[in-house]
């Protein structure tokens, strides 16, 4: 029996790694042209969903914003069905703060249509992906 369990759990295994690399495959052929400098500098990933699984997208780019350590993180809440703004706000203040929002709203919105938890892309340019997500609950 131990054995039938260890033969199934390999199984699941593998299957699980090919629909994984088939994933990664796919997303790579899609964007592996895709200009992505609009995200600079920029880290960005779905933290989550409202009551009605609206996605929360949490966003630091610190080039658009004089101080994150003050202020945190950007988080725009998305319609599920359109990616319309439904509500943003500083995770660490109520105030106005001295940045593009409209920027950092439009990054929200560009992101959920790539279909993936998270993407960091540094001052260089140089693209994360994660596609892969076991925090969120989205």
């Amino acid at each position: 029996m131990q054995k039938q369990i260890t033969i199934i759990c390999l199984m699941m295994f593998l299957f699980n790694s090919c629909i994984g690399q088939s994933k990664e495959k796919a997303f790579i052929a899609k964007y592996e042209f895709e200009d992505f400098s609009q995200f600079n500098n920029v880290h960005i990933f779905i933290r989550g969903g409202d009551r009605e699984r609206n996605p929360i997208i949490m966003i630091n780019a610190p080039h658009l914003v004089n101080d994150t350590s003050r202020i945190g993180l950007y988080v725009v809440t998305l319609d599920k069905k359109n990616y319309q703004v439904i509500e943003a706000k500083w995770t660490l203040t109520e105030y106005a703060v001295n940045a593009d929002t409209v920027k950092l709203q439009q990054l929200a919105q560009a992101f959920m249509n790539y279909k993936i938890p998270r993407l960091d892309v540094d001052e260089q340019g140089n693209v994360f992906v994660y596609l892969k997500d076991f925090g969120s609950v989205c």
